[in-house]
């Protein structure tokens, strides 16, 4: 009996120790059905007097830093997976440790907020027509 209320505290632990919630949504201005329109007062002073190709180019860069991010995140998958399966098995609470990647979640957001506000502020601009 015991052992069984182990086995299943231990299941619950591992199926809710993985969920997390969902990130929160920006606003909706690309949308068809969308009713909110894209006004200056949304960007930054410092973003609203910046030319399209200062823009494009921060954009690309931006991505080029969310592609080596991504590559450094691939890396350590593999070895966090192994972690993660050998934690299971022998010592449970090796599950804490495992895959804890808050530095890099925290650039990967940051990251993509400013790039949303790029894009946003890109559009809003008409640098790039038919988008």
């Amino acid at each position: 009996m015991l052992l069984k209320l182990l086995i299943s505290n231990l299941f619950v632990f591992i199926l809710f120790g993985c969920a997390t919630s969902a990130p929160e949504l920006p606003p909706d201005y690309n949308s068809v059905d969308s009713e909110l329109q894209l006004s200056a007062s949304l960007f930054r002073i410092e973003d609203i007097v910046r030319d399209c190709q200062s823009l494009l180019f921060e954009k690309s860069e931006l991505s080029e830093i969310r592609k080596k991010i991504d590559e450094v995140d691939i890396q350590g998958r593999g070895r966090d997976q192994v972690l993660g399966f050998m934690a299971v098995l022998t010592f449970w609470p090796a599950l804490v440790v495992a895959g804890n990647n808050g530095d890099l979640e925290g650039k990967i957001k940051s990251i993509q907020k400013r790039s949303d506000e790029i894009n946003l502020l890109i559009k809003y601009k008409g640098c790039i027509r038919g988008s």
